[in-house]
Formats: structure tokens, C-alpha cells, sequence
């Protein structure tokens, strides 16, 4: 008797449970479209109070004046991006961009972002390779720059964090963790364990 009583119970408390995670389900959903409608609907404001990014000169002189041609390769994608306007619109959703700045602006901010991106991967493909090529100071001042965008390419800050350890200055890693810690990206807590393990195995030569 016991045991059917527990069956029962189980199928009752079973069926609620998915009459609870349905409801749920549906009221994100309506939740969803309803902010979705007022962001078509929120009128266009002004873009000048973003957040533009400007690459640097001798960065761009850097990488121009290299030999190496993938370098000057990626140069002339950094050269071209310089004209451009970048903003890095990382982990904010089209939904709350145009809440925030109108519907009618979203084509302009997914091209800024779209620069942005862009631009982390070239910073990523020119530091990597100065790196190859055991131009470490160079190396540092395109990673440092892309950290400083709030880059969230994993390799970015692994190879910094290693170069700071080759060039005898791991100490500097505390701060890319810092940086790392700010970041609006699923990718965070990846780059943080790379860095914690960096650290700790600078440590560990000591």
C-alpha cells in the first residue's frame, strides 16, 4: 500500500513540476516579446556618447613597418580599421541596443561591432606573430592594446601572461586577471583559468 502511495505522489509532484517549468517557460517568452516590442518601438538617440575606439599610431606604424609579410598583412587590416568606427558592443544583446539607443540604429552599431571584432582578431594575429619572431616588446604593446579594448580572445591574454613571465615581469599578470575579471563575455572564466595557471606556474620557477 505504502508503495503506491509513493508512486502516486511521485507522479503527482512530477506533473507539477512541469506544469511549473511550462509556466515559466512561457512567461521568458511573453517577457522576451514584450521587451522585443519596445525595443522596436524606442525612438533613436544619439551615438556620441559611445565608447569609440582609436588605434593608436605607432601601433599602426609598427606593424607597417615590419618586414615579416604576415604582418604587413594584417598592418594594412589594422591601417583600414583606423578609418572605421569601433565600438565594442561584446555580451549586450540587439534586444537592449535598441532599447537603449532606438531600433533604427542597430545597423550602425552591429557594424561597430562587427569593426571591433575585427580588430581583436587582427591585434590577436599581429601580437602572435611579433611573438613568433621573438619580438617580444612588440608583442606586448599590440596585446596590452587589445586587453586595454576589452578584447575577449583567449589567446590574447595567454600569450601577454607568457611573454610578461619570458620578460621576466609575471607580476604584471595580476592585472591582466584584473582586466580579465571585467570582461562582458562567456569567454571570462575560460581566460581567468588560463591566467590563474600561467601565474601559478611563473610561481612555481621561482
Amino acid at each position: 500500500m505504502l508503495f503506491f502511495i509513493t508512486i502516486i505522489l511521485l507522479v503527482v509532484w512530477f506533473s507539477m513540476s512541469r506544469k511549473r517549468t511550462s509556466y515559466l517557460q512561457e512567461k521568458k517568452k511573453e517577457n522576451f516579446w514584450e521587451k522585443e516590442s519596445n525595443a522596436n518601438h524606442t525612438r533613436k538617440t544619439s551615438l556620441e556618447c559611445l565608447n569609440y575606439i582609436t588605434i593608436p599610431l605607432n601601433l599602426i606604424e609598427l606593424a607597417g613597418s615590419s618586414t615579416d609579410s604576415s604582418i604587413m598583412e594584417q598592418g594594412k587590416i589594422l591601417k583600414q580599421l583606423s578609418n572605421k568606427k569601433i565600438v565594442n558592443l561584446t555580451g549586450i544583446s540587439n534586444t537592449d541596443l535598441k532599447l537603449k539607443y532606438g531600433s533604427s540604429n542597430l545597423s550602425s552599431l552591429t557594424e561597430y561591432d562587427q569593426n571591433f571584432t575585427q580588430l581583436a582578431q587582427t591585434l590577436n594575429c599581429i601580437g602572435l606573430r611579433f611573438s613568433e619572431l621573438e619580438d617580444d616588446s612588440s608583442a606586448i604593446l599590440i596585446l596590452e592594446f587589445s586587453v586595454s579594448c576589452k578584447s575577449d580572445i583567449s589567446s590574447t591574454y595567454k600569450q601577454l601572461a607568457q611573454l610578461y613571465v619570458n620578460v621576466g615581469q609575471a607580476e604584471k599578470i595580476d592585472s591582466l586577471i584584473e582586466s580579465a575579471k571585467t570582461l562582458n563575455s562567456l569567454m571570462k572564466n575560460t581566460i581567468l583559468i588560463h591566467l590563474e595557471a600561467i601565474k601559478k606556474s611563473s610561481h612555481a620557477l621561482k
